[in-house]
Order: C-alpha cells, then sequence, then structure tokens
C-alpha cells in the first residue's frame, strides 16, 4: 500500500519519510518469515520431500530472484551451472532456500564486485556462492552458522535483521546430510561451499514436467482480474495497475472469481489465497476445469509465504506465488512474463 504514495506528488521530506516506512516494513516482514523458518528447524517439526526436479533450473530461478537486488547495488551476478544430468531428487523448495538464503547474504556484505554461483556433480553435488564483499574475520568463522549471529559489531551495524540465515541454511543440510563450509579473507570476500549427496537421475518421467501457460505473443496490456476479500488490498492492486493501462475487473471471492472468469474472459487472475465460500486453490482448479481456460495464468498472492505452502499453490496449477505485501516492481515483472507488452 505504501508504494501508492509514490507516485503521488510529494515534498522531499514526504518522500524521505515514505522510504524509511517502506524499508521498516520490509525488514519486519523478514525477521517473521525467518523466525517462522527457524521455530520450526527448531522443533524438528519440519520434515523433506522426495521429488525429481531439474536441478539446473532451481539453482537459475535461485539467482533471478536476487538479480534485482544485485544490479541495485551495482554488483554483477554469474552462473556456472553443469551437471551431467539435469534431474536430482530431493527437496526443490528446501535447496531453492538454501540457494537463496547464502545469495542474499553474499548480497548484503558486498558493495561492489561480482558475486558467482557455481555448480557441478564432479564429487556428489558441490555448490559454491563466491563474493568480493567484506570478507569474515577468522575468529568469527567457527560462528557465523550459530543463531542470532551476524558480522560486525552491533554498535557499528551495516546490515539488519536477526541473523538466522546461514542458521537455517545449516540446519536444512542436517536434515538433508550435507554439510557447508567457508573460505574468507577479511576484506576480500567469501566463498561458501555447499555438498549434497549424489543424487543425481538420468531420466525423469513425463509426469515430473509441466507446460506453462501460452499466452499470445502480441498481447499488448491485458484484461487483469483481482480476486482479493479485502477492500485496501483491492484498491492498491486495482490502481497500481490501471495506472500501468491494464483493464481490471474484480471479485471478493472464489466463487465470484470462476463468473467473472466466465463473463469477462480476463489474461490473465491476481487470485488471493485466503478467501471466502471458496478458497483461492480450490478456485484455480475449477477455472482451470473449464476447458477453454486450462491454461490462464493465474498468480497467487499470499501471506503464507513458506515453501510447503508455496509448493500447494504450484502444485494446484497456479502459474507463480507473489508474497505479501506485494511490490509494485516485482508484481509488474511477474506479469510481464504473462502479458507481453
Amino acid at each position: 500500500m505504501l508504494s501508492i504514495l509514490e507516485n503521488l506528488d510529494l515534498q522531499q521530506e514526504e518522500r524521505y519519510f515514505l522510504s524509511l516506512a517502506q524499508e521498516s516494513s520490509q525488514q519486519l516482514f523478514e525477521v517473521i518469515r525467518d523466525l517462522l523458518d527457524f521455530s520450526q528447524l527448531d522443533s524438528g517439526a519440519l520434515g523433506l520431500k522426495n521429488e525429481v526436479f531439474d536441478l539446473s533450473e532451481a539453482l537459475h530461478m535461485g539467482a533471478g530472484l536476487l538479480a534485482a537486488q544485485a544490479k541495485e547495488k551495482g554488483l554483477e551476478l554469474e552462473t556456472s551451472i553443469h551437471f551431467t544430468y539435469p534431474w536430482y531428487l530431493g527437496d526443490r523448495s528446501r535447496i531453492l532456500q538454501i540457494i537463496v538464503n547464502l545469495l542474499s547474504n553474499a548480497v548484503k556484505y558486498s558493495d561492489s564486485g561480482t558475486i558467482r554461483l557455481e555448480a557441478g556433480d564432479r564429487e556428489g553435488l558441490e555448490i559454491r556462492v563466491i563474493d568480493e564483499g567484506i570478507g569474515i574475520p577468522e575468529s568469527q568463522q567457527e560462528e557465523i552458522f550459530a543463531s542470532f549471529h551476524q558480522l560486525e559489531s552491533p554498535y557499528n551495524k551495516r546490515v539488519r535483521g536477526v541473523g538466522l540465515g546461514l542458521a537455517i541454511v545449516a540446519e536444512l543440510l542436517k536434515l538433508m546430510k550435507g554439510s557447508i563450509s567457508v573460505e574468507s579473507k577479511e576484506g576480500q570476500g567469501s566463498c561458501f561451499t555447499v555438498h549434497l549427496p549424489d543424487n543425481f537421475r538420468k531420466q525423469t518421467t513425463e509426469s515430473f514436467v509441466e507446460e506453462g501457460p501460452s499466452i499470445p505473443a502480441d498481447k499488448i496490456g491485458g484484461k487483469i482480474l483481482i480476486v482479493e476479500d479485502e477492500a485496501i488490498n483491492r484498491i492498491y492492486l486495482s490502481k497500481m495497475l490501471s495506472g500501468h493501462g491494464f483493464s481490471i475487473v474484480e471479485a471478493t471471492d472464489g466463487h465470484q472469481a470462476v463468473e467473472r472468469c466466465v463473463a469477462e474472459s480476463p489474461d490473465l487472475v491476481l487470485m488471493d489465497i485466503s478467501l471466502p465460500r471458496l478458497n483461492g486453490i480450490e478456485a484455480t482448479r475449477e477455472i482451470h476445469g473449464m476447458g477453454k481456460y486450462r491454461n490462464l495464468p493465474i498468480i497467487a498472492l499470499t501471506a503464507h509465504a513458506h515453501t510447503d505452502d508455496i509448493d500447494t499453490f504450484l502444485k494446484a496449477g497456479m502459474s507463480r506465488v507473489i508474497t505479501k505485501p506485494v511490490k509494485e516492481a516485482s508484481l509488474l515483472e511477474s506479469l510481464s512474463e504473462y502479458l507481453k507488452t
């Protein structure tokens, strides 16, 4: 909601306080997310899935998620990923979480230079994240995987958070029977190396390969159905997207979403998950169950950012998941993949 104010005619001081409010809300969101993840790990309530997936694609996706953040800081983000066979048996969402946490850490502690994601299968699965950041003092290298540990003195701290990112990575790898190590020189950068079991597969079955949605390449703009029961969220999304030239249709529950699809034939749906009468997952299945709309892109909007939840949404047929609070830049980037402009 705060991003709507960016488009208003604000004075310099008002813009300054707006930026502070946006930064604070994002920090709070990240703290809550990390605490929830670590709580599950610490209590032993978190289980792993076994599924065959394209590991190379997952690693490239992880790098893509951090590309914009790296670019904002003037950092180069490079990848070098080479596997004999692309298919891997393991928990895709958790491996992706590990990569995102390591890359995010590299971006946070780097002010210039290159961040590199490397992966290969010469001796099991080995993944490396290399940066040219501030490095880690030798005295702290054994402590960085502990809970609530951050680099630098708390009285001279430039990176905010609760220091759970690397602790989460280490605990996840223990569950996967893997390991992580670090080599670093203060002031020169760090190299984090992840080792995982050799669970590569020579081939997979068609059941593991999903086709993406089909959208005409010459589509300009498009009609978007916003399904959201909270009025303030609908207003935010509608105002933002109409300002970019999209035609907007609205629905307030799952049943209404199905009806609006039939009546309006939207090009894409933004679907909240927690809806009255018919939730977002059920509505998605009903919409895709109608032959005409089986390839209609449906993007989930949800506060349920846990990776298990995200897997559930994707398996229900949703094309992508965007966590709340929705950021304008992230949403527009996602829409551009389905609605060509």
